[in-house]
This record gives structure tokens, sequence and C-alpha cells, in this order.
């Protein structure tokens, strides 16, 4: 028979096959037999769900084409447990623009992937559908622990090694505590080459445009070579990774019916370098001027405090948690420098500062540097490193009850408040540009006198501050209409409040708050209401029919400020003069037919979906491509349309075969003015197909229990933006050997990323601007082959 799921996704316990809604649900058990380390080892296994990445701690998710490239609030509600994890945006231009935590899966109950609007149970930003994390918990009266080695080689890199642990132990009758720990170190596998590369000049040659309906990747178009001359310095693996995890949880049993328990969740990724390689030539390199290392530091801290009491008719619980996240980022942007200041030919050694004053003796205006014209091909580049570093706190409760028992009526009551504050800045301070370069010096003493340029040595600064509330009271109640029809109804009605403020400075800026003093702010509330109405029918106990209606909602917000004088002409290509500084609120409708079934004496599961989604006010990142920033607008109306199936087999005693598939075609319908995007052209980072299909077998060799397992996951090719080439499709494919001795421990060979792809996740990954002289690509982690042991006690 097929293993029975027990899942939560409303709110209390059912099987899986019983939830009338689409849902892929992964057992604790399952991820360690994938060998699934973090999320995104599990996404691209999932139909309908897309994420984008730019490795650990940097991931957006998205569910059924409902994009979420752009927004302070994700379109995927994010759960650790009861706790809602998922914040607002940095408002940062990298994938961790709504990046979500990215624990460590390790002692793990189950994780489950609703998809479809979730408005009623998991609120705002929960369009596309919420993800749930969900830990194992304290096991009163035993003791239990486990202890997991791990070794690996990576192709174009070195050796890993990870550690995990988790120990269960009783402090008398009533008592639990649970410890978990995890540490990993991954080599780089990424080569940093430092010396003079060519950097080109403009792009030549026609180029299709991606967004127009049918489009594919760039055509016609010549990028640099990027080939070297002179010596060529080379620094192995700069993207390592290190992962420090700490989870504990303190279950007090206060009596039969009720109980408390405290928890902690601390976690701290540190890379090296960024998973980024030159698209140009396409080997694993990065291609620099200078060693400008890029070390990326991503620390969280997770405190919640659940209680429960059984009142045997309905229970009632409170979920209270704080979240903290630190994140910091530096990049390398002497590339970018290179290509604005017209540093055209890197391997010209002459530099003269007179050369600062243009052909015709008079002095390099603004207007010169920005045209590019200023500075010949002999001025050479200077190291430009650009930070970033973003604050995240994270206050929310959840106050809910829950009917009891099977009666013809169950129902789900609650109230939720969750309060958000996030600062980033993004600062791109050279020390010592003024005085390597006089004539950039000279300028600013010529426009603002003795003193100079107001932000001295600043060349571009940002920094906003966001500050966003949310309170909400929902509800939703199933009513057995007849023995095998089921209506249920329910609806959640919220309010939120906005505030941010923003600093700008520096060259790039045109001064900004250092010409006006005065920091931009903006503020927005609202009110509303999201509904949703299922009908359910079981023709036979082992098979089920539902319908759903559903909204879904998401706050707007503030967008990134740009310089307009240096994008006039991009702006002025889509009929704008300014960009907007905010955008609206965006929302959904979401009709859903689907099926489950239970065949051959549940030797067979097989889950089929069609849905139908009108998003209004799309929420999506506007490039400007000739200046190199982006900004945020409602871009009009979408439709995604699509399919999910998904099925389990168990063939005989030794033999499982389980897969799916998802097909989604997300489009435009109608555009705003001022987005510059057509109707017909593809939400953004949406593949239109999704497949995955895995093979387990058992087996016994000398009385052990093995298992062997082998798996294909494909996610088709996907648009990155409205003025880059498409993501083409990939394929990944993986194998695992376990053997299990009677005594309680095992060991796995495996082998990841078995044929070496190497997928595009994200052509879009700067602080800064984007430009058009380089691609930068980022990518998964090679071929790895390793071993693991496992041992459990107590158990």
């Amino acid at each position: 028979m097929v293993e029975e799921v027990i899942v939560t996704a409303q709110k209390r316990s059912e099987t899986l096959q019983n939830v009338p809604m689409s849902i892929t649900a992964v057992t604790g058990q399952q991820l360690e037999r994938r060998g699934v380390m973090n999320f995104e080892d599990l996404a691209s296994g999932v139909p309908s769900l897309a994420f984008r990445s730019a490795g650990p701690g940097r991931q957006q998710l998205e569910l059924r084409g409902i994009s979420s490239n752009a927004g302070i609030s994700s379109t995927v509600g994010y759960y650790l447990d009861d706790l809602a994890i998922s914040g607002a945006s940095s408002d940062s231009e990298t994938s961790y623009q709504q990046s979500n935590l990215d624990p460590d899966l390790f002692d793990i109950e189950r994780v489950e992937i609703l998809r479809g609007p979730q408005g009623t149970l998991y609120g705002s930003g929960a369009m596309g559908g919420a993800v749930r994390i969900l830990t194992k918990q304290p096991v009163l009266g035993r003791f239990t622990a486990d202890v997991k080695a791990d070794t690996s080689y990576t192709d174009h890199g070195g050796l890993n090694g990870e550690v995990k642990g988790m120990v269960n132990i009783p402090i008398g009758d009533r008592v639990a505590l649970r410890l978990v720990g995890s540490y990993r170190d991954y080599d780089g596998y990424i080569n940093r080459l430092v010396g003079n590369f060519d950097a080109g000049g403009a792009i030549t040659g026609p180029a299709a445009t991606p967004g127009d309906p049918g489009a594919t990747p760039l055509s016609g178009v010549t990028l640099p070579n990027r080939l070297g001359t002179g010596p060529i310095r080379t620094y192995k693996g700069v993207n390592t990774e290190k992962v420090l995890g700490l989870r504990g949880a303190l279950r007090f049993q206060i009596n039969p019916d009720f109980y408390v328990q405290p928890g902690v969740f601390y976690q701290k990724i540190d890379q090296g370098g960024k998973n980024s390689y030159d698209s140009v030539p396409g080997t694993l390199d990065q291609r620099r001027p200078f060693n400008i290392s890029e070390p990326y530091a991503d620390e969280f801290e997770i405190y919640d405090l659940t209680a429960k009491y059984d009142f045997h008719k309905f229970t009632v619980l409170s979920a209270t948690g704080y979240a903290h996240r630190q994140i910091s980022n530096t990049e390398d942007w002497s590339d970018a420098m290179t290509y604005f200041f017209g540093y055209y030919n890197l391997n010209d050694a002459n530099f003269l500062p007179a050369q600062r004053v243009l052909a015709n003796g008079s002095l390099a205006s603004v207007g010169d540097l920005f045209a590019n014209s200023a500075f010949p091909a002999t001025v050479q580049p200077y190291p430009a490193p650009i930070h970033e570093n973003n604050r995240l706190d994270n206050f929310s409760e959840e106050l809910r009850a829950s009917s009891s028992g099977n009666g013809p009526l169950t129902w789900t009551v609650g109230a939720f408040y969750k309060h958000t504050t996030s600062d980033a800045q993004h600062r791109f301070d050279v020390p010592g540009y003024s005085a390597t370069f006089p004539a950039y010096q000279q300028l600013g003493v010529a426009v603002f006198g003795s003193g100079g340029w107001p932000w001295g040595d600043l060349l571009a600064y940002n920094q906003i501050r966001n500050h966003i509330s949310e309170e909400s009271v929902f509800g939703q109640a199933d009513y057995k209409i007849l023995d095998n029809v089921t209506l249920t109804v329910g609806g959640r009605y919220f309010g939120y409040s906005s505030s941010f403020v923003r600093n700008n400075d520096g060259l790039f800026y045109g001064g900004g708050s250092a010409l006006t003093g005065v920091p931009l702010t903006g503020s927005s509330s609202g009110t509303g209401f999201t509904p949703k109405v299922l009908l359910s029918y079981k023709p036979v106990p082992a098979s089920e029919l539902y319908f759903s209606a559903a909204e879904g909602f998401r706050i707007g917000g503030a967008s990134s400020p740009i310089p307009v004088s240096r994008c006039a002409q991009d702006l002025a290509a889509i009929g704008l003069t300014n960009p907007p500084s905010t955008y609206r609120p965006d929302s959904l409708w979401s009709y859903e037919l689907g099926s489950k079934n239970r065949l051959f004496d549940n030797r067979l599961t097989l889950n089929a979906s069609v849905y139908d989604i009108e998003w209004s006010q799309v929420q999506q990142r506007i490039s400007l491509p000739n200046c190199g920033f982006s900004f945020t607008a409602n871009a009009g109306n979408a439709r995604s349309r699509g399919a999910e199936v998904e099925s389990v087999a168990r063939l005989n005693s030794w033999l499982n075969l389980s897969g799916g598939f998802g097909y989604t075609d997300a489009t435009i319908t109608s555009s705003a003015p001022g987005t510059g995007i057509k109707p017909g052209a593809p939400l953004l980072d949406v593949p239109k197909w999704t497949a995955n299909v895995a093979v387990d077998t058992n087996f016994s060799v000398a009385g052990t229990d093995d298992t062997f397992r082998v798996q294909w996951n494909y996610v088709g090719d996907r648009l990155d933006d409205y003025s880059e080439p498409v993501k083409p499709s990939y394929s990944l494919v993986g194998a695992r050997l376990t053997l299990r001795n009677k005594s309680p421990w095992e060991a796995t060979l495996y082998v990841d990323n078995l044929l070496d792809t190497r997928p595009v996740l994200t052509r879009i990954d700067t602080l800064g601007q984007i430009w058009s002289t380089f691609r930068r690509v980022e990518t998964l982690r090679p071929r790895t082959i390793g071993i693991s042991f496992q041992r459990s006690f107590g158990n």
C-alpha cells in the first residue's frame, strides 16, 4: 500500500488524500532518502513550483506562475511550524529580494507545499500558495538520538564535509528537550581569474525582444569574448560555503490537555563568493580586473512560544514568534565602472590625468561622464567594491481555535498580527577615488566650489527603511451537506499599514539627500476581505472531486529610486519622464477543479487539478536596459492557467514509482502605460513545464534492508527579465544507494547532479546596474559524489 501521509494544511490533522486542494507533502524520512539538505534541493522536484536562486539563503519561490520578482512581499507564504517567517523584502535588486529563510532540513517531520491562494488561513502574501516546514517535536518519556556524518567531492571543486546530530532528552514525566545541530563546509567550484580582460563595447547586432509573445533568446548579439592578455592569476574555489545551525525546543506538558513549548533556532550561512560565472566564454570562472572578494553572510535567530489547550470540544493554540535576520553582501563592481566611465581598452597601461580634459580643451561635464564620452580608451580601471547590508525584524502572533471531532460541522477561527521592520543599505564608497582621478575632483570644484563634491568619494548610497503592520481575523467552516458532499466557506478580513523613509546620496543619484537634505518618505494603508468557497464530492470513499474559488492579496510599497537624468532615454522609450515612487497592492481570483484518488486497494494514488487564475495590478520589476537601473510598477493584469498531476504507485513489494508534472501558461493580458510590457508577454521566472519521476527499489543483501533510488527533475525555460535572454530548460538526475543493518545504522552512497548540468538559475543578480558588456550567470553545484553514515539511538 502507498504510505498515508498526515498533513495539517487546514490547521487540523488529516490524511493528504482527504484534503480537497493540490498539495505536495514530503515526510522527514522521504527527505532523508532523497538527500534533501535545504529547500532548493526539494524545489525542482515539485510540480508548478519555480524558484530563482543565487545560492543558500537567496531563493525566491513561485507557485502556479504567480511571479515573485518584485514587491516587498512574496507571493508564497512561508512558515516554520506555526510561525510566519516570510518577511518584507530588503528592496534589493538581487535574488534575495523577498528571499525566505533557508533552514537546514535535518530532523524535519515533513514539508507541505500548498498550491493556490491561501488567503483565508495564511493571509497576505500567500497568493500563489504556502510552504510549511514542520519540525519534529520533543517526545516525552523517551530518549532518542541521531548522528550523521557526510563527506563528498564536487567536480570543478574539492572535498566537502557535513555533520548533524539530534538528541531528545526526557526530563521527568512531563518535560522533554530536543536539541538539533548541524554544520557543513563545502568547497567552492568557481574560480576567480584576475588580469586584463577584453571589456568590449556595447552589444552589437539586432536583438529579439524576449518580452514579445513566442520570443526566443536574443539573436544576432555579439558579446565581448572576455579573453585575457598578459599574466593571469587564478584563485580557485572562491565560492566556499559554511553553514552552522542550532535548534532547540522544550516541551512542558502541564497536564494531559495543556502544553507550553518555547523554542529557538539559530543559523548562519557564510559564503566566500558568489555561485556565478561569466556567461562568455562560459567556463566556471569569474573574470575580474582585481582580486576583490565577494563574501556573503546570512544570519538569523528565531524565538518562538507555542501554547495549546485541548477543551475536548475544541482546541485553542497560540503561536508567538520573533525573527531577526541580518544579511551582508559585497560585490566587485569594477567591471561596471569600466563600462560606466568608458574604460574600453584595459590592456593599455598608459594613464594621463590630462586626458580628463575633452578634445576641445574643456573640462569634462557631468553629462560627459554619463555619456561615456569623457575618457579615452587609455584610462585604467579602479578597484570598486559595492556593499549591501540588510536587517529584518519580524514579530508575529496567531491565536486560533479549532473544533474537535468528526461531526458534520468542523471549523477554525483566529486572529493574526504581524509587524515587520526592514532596513536595507547599499553603499558604493570608493576611498581615494577623487585623489586618483584628479579630473573628477576638479569637476567637483568647478560645479560646487572649493569644497568639491558634497558626497566626496561616495559614488552611490541608497537606504530604505520599511515599517509594515498587518492585522486580520479569519475563519473557515466545513459542513457536510450529505454524507459524501461537503461545503467549505471561509474568509479573512485584514488591514495593513506601511511607511518608508528613503535616503539617496552620491554621484549616481545626482547628489540625492546630500543636496536636498530631505529624505523621501511615503506611507500607505488599506483593508480588505479575501473569501473562499469550496465544494467537494466523494462518489466513492477512495475518490474525491472538488471545486474551489478563492481570492489572494498582496500589499503595495515603495519602488527603489533611480537617477532620472541618467535614465531619461530609457524612461522616454516607455512614455515616462519620472518613474512611479510607489506601487499599489495586487490581488487575484483563482478557480480550481481537482480530483484525488486511491486506486487498486490503495496501491496507486492519482491526484490531478486544473486552474485558472486572474491576476489584477501585477507588481513587476521594470528594467531600463541602457542606464541599467530598474523600478517596480503595477504592470497591468495577467492570467495563469495550468494543470498538475502527481502519482505514487506501489507496483510490488520491492518497487515504487512516483512522479508528476505541472503545466503553467502565465502571461500579461493587459499592460499599464509606462511599463513597456506588451500584452501576451510571459510572466517572469515561470517555466511552462515542470516534471519529475523517481524509482525506488527495496532489496536485501545478507539480511540488510536496502534501497536504491533514481530521480529525474525537469524545469522548462523561463524568462529572467524583459530585457534579457530566456533561461534555458534543464534536467537534474540523482541516485542514492542506502544500506541498512538490523542495528539502527545506515550508509548511503550518492551522486547529485549526475549529468553535471549547469542550469541558469539567475542571469541578473547584481547590486548595481546591469551592464551590456558582460553577463554573469548563477548556477547550481556541479556533479557531487559522496557517502554518508547515520546512526540512531533509542528508536
